[in-house]
């Protein structure tokens, strides 16, 4: 069960905060449960099953099932083993990897009362970021769908773990009897951010908050002339009244090809420093582009700044970009210097880009080299190229003997997303066909394929 913002749906949620805060008064927090040992039987478990994407920007935060304000947990039991839990509005990083959701059963205790052998006592669920994060400078809110198997009924407790509540903010906790109530929803109201507009903290913090594609790509920015592609400029939006600045660097140069845009945040007095940073370091793509980049600084005391930026590909021996403005009132701010050469300038020719890709294509040749094997079990095969209808254009067939498998990989992405950024530039078109992977075979202590 999903909670939605309509009328009805927000008055549910005041009318499940009064109900579920005045069942709270009948349970303590955590003091009632200390647990006793690890006899948690083995056929409860619980797993997360679900995950939105960040729901939009920070600020504007989109459709949300609930609003931005509240952190909500609603609870659906089936009436004899599987309890439904939807985290609304988790606040995790923007750029998670992997959401990582642990269940964990605290404890259960024996009763001879009822028709059940044991009783829940209750749950924590610990969310945090994967391995696999690229942990950007900002936050976002998700909903985390869990499916909890075991559950027989009667009362327990559930209580999340967040990584990003402040010190003393009331937990997302709730103690439920599953017998009177088998569903419904409990939020926690939240002014700090992601949940409000505001932080948890009182230091000034920055975010990225938005960025363009590749503009050779997209053909549009949302700010066209005067800003041409001759000039990297930024405009400053002062905000006195939230203690914020509003930033937009215009033609920033990054990679062609990445996978994330970041920035590094650096304060000192009256001075601030925005690093550029992308994602994979040096993109994928031999060759940069133009992009437009939003930013926002909070926490800011009224008074004036320099805004500096570090933009990874700038020429040696130009002019660094930076702007000063007035933090005690409200106005825009503009600034432009000059840029000369690559990618400011002229872009690649479409021969210079295929003979690019070709090298591309003869790097990943001349790694694979002769593909010795000792047996069929050596021999593999992987796509390579970006068909503009989708898919590889065809195989190649190698040694798992005698190549470092993650760095054929490397090229194969690196080939690639060129050739996918081409069809873009360009608008090359083929057939639609899949190619057939090659059977393959140890012949003569070499691999090929099967003849």
């Amino acid at each position: 069960m999903m909670f939605t913002v309509k009328n009805q749906a927000v008055r549910l949620v005041s009318l499940s905060i009064m109900i579920l805060s005045a069942s709270l008064l009948a349970y303590s927090c955590s003091d009632d449960i200390t647990p006793p040992g690890d006899d948690v039987p083995t056929h409860v478990s619980g797993m997360l099953v679900q995950t939105t994407g960040c729901k939009e920007n920070i600020y504007g935060l989109g459709d949300l099932a609930a609003p931005a304000v509240f952190d909500c947990i609603t609870w659906d039991w089936d009436g004899s083993d599987t309890l439904s839990v939807v985290h609304t509005n988790a606040g995790l990083n923007c750029c998670p990897g992997t959401i990582v959701g642990h269940v964990h059963a605290i404890y259960y205790e024996a009763t001879v009362e009822g028709p059940h052998e044991a009783h829940l006592a209750g749950f924590e669920i610990t969310e945090t970021e994967g391995d696999d994060a690229i942990m950007c400078h900002c936050l976002c809110l998700y909903d985390l769908t869990y499916a909890i198997t075991g559950i027989e009924g009667g009362v327990l407790w559930i209580r999340f773990i967040e990584p990003y509540l402040p010190e003393g903010a009331e937990p997302l906790y709730i103690t439920i009897d599953l017998d009177a109530e088998p569903t419904g929803t409990h939020c926690v109201q939240r002014d700090t951010y992601p949940w409000g507009l505001g932080y948890s903290g009182e230091e000034p913090a920055g975010t990225i908050d938005d960025y363009s594609g590749c503009k050779e790509l997209t053909g549009t920015s949302e700010f066209p002339l005067p800003f041409s592609v001759d000039s990297s400029c930024v405009v400053v939006y002062t905000m006195p009244a939230d203690n914020t600045l509003r930033i937009f660097h215009i033609n920033t140069a990054y990679n062609c090809c990445v996978d994330a845009l970041d920035g590094e945040f650096e304060f000192s007095e009256g001075l601030i420093t925005i690093t550029g940073k992308e994602y994979p370091p040096g993109g994928l793509c031999d060759c940069i582009c133009l992009y437009d980049v939003t930013y926002s600084i909070h926490n800011l005391d009224p008074g004036v700044y320099t805004i500096r930026f570090v933009e990874p590909y700038l020429p040696a021996g130009q002019e660094q970009l930076e702007i000063t403005v007035d933090l005690t009132q409200e106005g825009c701010w503009t600034h432009c210097v000059p840029r000369e050469g690559y990618p400011w300038g002229g872009y690649a020719s479409e021969e210079d880009d295929q003979a690019r890709l070709k090298e591309l294509f003869d790097e990943i040749v001349e790694y694979i080299g002769t593909p010795y094997c000792s047996g069929e079990e050596d021999c593999r095969y992987i796509g390579w190229g970006a068909k503009p209808c989708g898919g590889p254009w065809n195989y190649l067939v190698y040694s798992a003997s005698t190549v470092d498998i993650d760095h054929l990989e490397s090229l194969i992405s690196a080939h690639y997303a060129f050739e996918d950024y081409m069809n873009m530039k360009y608008g090359y078109a083929s057939t639609c066909d899949v190619p057939t992977p090659p059977n393959l075979e140890c012949h003569e202590g070499i691999c090929r394929a099967a003849r």
